[in-house]
């Protein structure tokens, strides 16, 4: 039988450590078929990593951030048919993997757990009890002895058969330590799904296989011991929640019962000795199982739609291609079983849908089909003749977690065909954050901006005002740009004077993953419709939901203002928006703001962005939740800024639920949804949650120091009223 070897990292901070894992794994006395590194979105260390080791397989967490897609990563680049995995914090004895593959001889084995012991960077502590050494990642005192049947391994040495990825999926998004919520015990959930599938199978411990886990100072104190023991319990919850109760709490219980008491006596022994460490073992036993049990609980009224299983499963791929129905038609070799096929006429696309292929073509008869099934739209000429082209100032906030998706956005900008304009990066990290931005090809159309005050609309703010030209242009750094997006966007705003904003198509980048279809089939994307559309008060004839639509006009990654405008509004309310409580709604919220005070609004289908969404299904349960609530959140502020707006939205209320309903199907880009029903429960728990999270907002920012003016975020200090004029 072949073995893999799958080591995770996620920081340079332990590069130390990493190196002297991969190491102790190529000096085993059984060599591992290969070894493949994964680096969970860090490209500095990816990039190290490669230089450092050649002769190993170094590749990018291509899953949810976490050790759970990082290692559900690492198994589809493994080549084995055992797939050990490596805390990139520990090192192995060289018999390792020597004893880890040897019970695989039974064909009931399905995993095998090998024994961890701590190695501290200071002195071992005296009042650390060994029953809680699981704490600090650990085999523990109440282990079985070696040959034993166990329910699940020790995630930082253990070795599966690829049959169990095969049988059940890989381990759970939402697993791992990842996110705000430290949870782990993902090796527990998915040992526990496969045993449900295979009884007859077992996982097996195997005391002789040794590797040595580091355990820094900061690991041994009373507050860390604390925080991991409630972090265990909102894990159980978790896992509770995915496997059932009874299957979840099996070892904890006998753990609880059996091996605490006896730790408890040994504590009490030893402070006969050393009293003060003596009575701190003592008392960590039940401070330990108090805060888990109180972490548990809290776990189980909290974590209800944040974990679910990864996507480890044959989904293909779907290729987005494109071809332009007023145009010669020829077949499409695509290669792929389905594509995302857009229809374009006279260089703008007019629909999408996605459609099955014959041996990865797509034919002129189905071109045909869906030229023919979006004749209906109406397409407005483009007469660029006497413009003269304003100067726009782009606006990119960024977080810089992935340099590389900021990079090319910024490279696809200065790409574009357009004679005037220039680029703000505004840097949003926190004050505390030290590492710069990345080159930015030395562009002299390009500047950099520091904001940080949290959250996007702030940052923008700081943009709008950094802005040379009378326009500026809104998008994100994991989007790319068309290469006439600007120039749909200053055709609208000359051919259109009274028009203050413009919002454009987004498409997505990329459908690798089930949750980025699913995000297309729930919301119909970002985009609404394909037509020119513009609105206002007086214009307005045919939506009675007018000016309270949400997304009618644009998307945050998509959308542009006269700078006139903005001032007059304020710029973006700084309460609201992606990186505040409110979540999101900044977008929505000036629209309808804007709209309400009589200013023309447009809908440019031209000016076209592809935006990469969520890559997992937590992640897309996430930004489902976050959208609900950042819905409501901008409704919240809108009426409390003006209370006149309460009534017209709830005389709207009842339309606008009918109008939800038809809309999302009238969208949909399958024949038939395939996104999760819970969708639709998430998304109402977060509008629930909405109003609060606004008022939580708003008392975070009311004392912040603003950003520059005119876009000064003033309507979030002091009274809770709008003081635009």
């Amino acid at each position: 039988m072949s073995i893999s070897v799958v080591i995770c990292a996620y920081t340079m901070e332990r590069w130390d450590d990493v190196q002297r894992a991969v190491v102790s794994v190529q000096g085993q006395t059984v060599l591992p078929t290969d070894i493949v590194l994964v680096s969970d979105y860090n490209e500095t260390l990816l990039e190290a990593a490669r230089e450092a080791f050649p002769g190993i397989s170094v590749v990018a967490n291509t899953q949810s951030k976490g050790l759970s897609g990082a290692r559900n990563t690492g198994v589809e680049y493994a080549s084995g048919d055992l797939i050990a995995f490596l805390d990139d914090d520990a090192w192995a004895e060289p018999t390792w993997l020597e004893h880890l593959v040897a019970p695989f001889a039974d064909a009931s084995v399905a995993g095998v757990g090998g024994w961890i012991t701590p190695e501290y960077d200071g002195a071992a502590p005296a009042w650390f009890p060994e029953s809680f050494q699981w704490v600090v990642g650990c085999s523990y005192e109440g282990l079985p002895e070696s040959g034993a049947t166990i329910r699940n391994p020790i995630g930082a040495s253990m070795a599966l058969r690829r049959s169990v990825f095969t049988t059940v999926g890989g381990f759970s998004a939402g697993l791992g330590r990842v996110g705000r919520t430290p949870l782990g015990c993902e090796e527990t959930e998915l040992c526990i799904r496969y045993h449900q599938a295979v009884p007859t199978d077992r996982v097996v411990l195997v005391r002789d296989s040794v590797v040595h886990h580091r355990v820094p100072a900061a690991r041994v104190t009373w507050s860390y011991f604390t925080r991991r023991c409630w972090a265990e319990g909102l894990s159980k919850a978790a896992v509770a929640r995915l496997t059932g109760t009874s299957d979840g709490l099996s070892s904890e219980r006998s753990h609880l019962t059996k091996t605490l008491p006896m730790a408890m006596v040994r504590g009490l022994r030893h402070a006969l000795c050393r009293p003060a460490a003596g009575l701190q073992e003592f008392l960590a036993v039940p401070v330990g199982a108090m805060v888990a049990a109180a972490g548990f609980l809290y776990g189980r009224f909290r974590l209800r739609g944040d974990v679910s299983h990864e996507a480890m499963s044959d989904w293909a791929a779907i290729s987005i291609v494109r071809f332009e129905a007023d145009q010669p038609l020829n077949a499409i070799v695509v290669g792929t079983p389905r594509a995302w096929v857009q229809i374009g006429r006279d260089g703008q696309l007019v629909g999408r849908e996605v459609t099955e292929l014959v041996d990865g073509v797509l034919t002129v008869a189905q071109q045909e089909a869906l030229r023919d099934r979006f004749s209906f739209v109406r397409v407005e000429p483009i007469d660029d003749e006497g413009i003269e082209w304003p100067w726009i100032t782009v606006v990119v906030p960024t977080l810089a977690r992935r340099s590389n998706e900021l990079v090319a956005a910024v490279e696809r900008l200065l790409a574009l065909d357009y004679p005037s304009f220039d680029i703000v990066v505004v840097d949003n990290r926190p004050a505390n954050s030290l590492d710069g931005l990345p080159p930015f090809l030395m562009s002299d159309r390009v500047t950099t901006r520091r904001c940080t005050i949290p959250g996007v609309s702030a940052a923008r703010n700081v943009g709008f005002a950094a802005a040379r030209g009378e326009i500026v242009a809104c998008t994100d750094d994991d989007v790319q740009v068309d290469p006439q997006w600007l120039r749909s966007i200053a055709r609208r705003f000359v051919r259109n004077p009274e028009v203050v904003g413009v919002g454009g198509m987004v498409q997505p980048a990329e459908l690798q993953n089930p949750a980025q279809l699913w995000f297309e089939e729930y919301f119909g994307g970002f985009s609404q419709h394909y037509e020119l559309d513009i609105t206002s008060l007086t214009l307005e004839t045919t939506d009675p939901l007018f000016p309270y639509a949400p997304g009618r006009f644009w998307a945050g990654c998509n959308m542009a203002f006269r700078v006139s405008a903005l001032a007059a509004v304020g710029g973006n309310i700084i309460s609201l928006g992606t990186g505040t409580p409110a979540q999101g709604g900044e977008d929505l919220e000036i629209a309808m703001t804007l709209a309400a005070r009589g200013y023309t609004l447009a809908f440019e289908p031209r000016a076209l962005v592809h935006h990469t969404h969520r890559r997992t299904t937590a992640e897309l349960e996430q930004q489902v939740f976050n959208y609900g609530v950042g819905l409501t959140a901008s409704y919240t502020q809108l009426v409390l800024a003006e209370p006149r707006h309460l009534g017209r939205i709830l005389r709207r209320l009842p339309l606008a639920r009918t109008r939800l309903t038809t809309a999302r199907s009238l969208r949909l880009p399958t024949q038939a949804p395939t996104y999760p029903k819970s969708l639709t429960w998430i998304e109402r728990r977060g509008m629930l949650w909405g109003p609060w999270s606004y008022l939580r907002s708003y008392w975070r920012y009311r004392s912040l120091p603003t950003t520059p003016a005119p876009f000064d975020g003033h309507r979030d200090r002091g009274q809770l009223r709008d003081e635009r004029p």
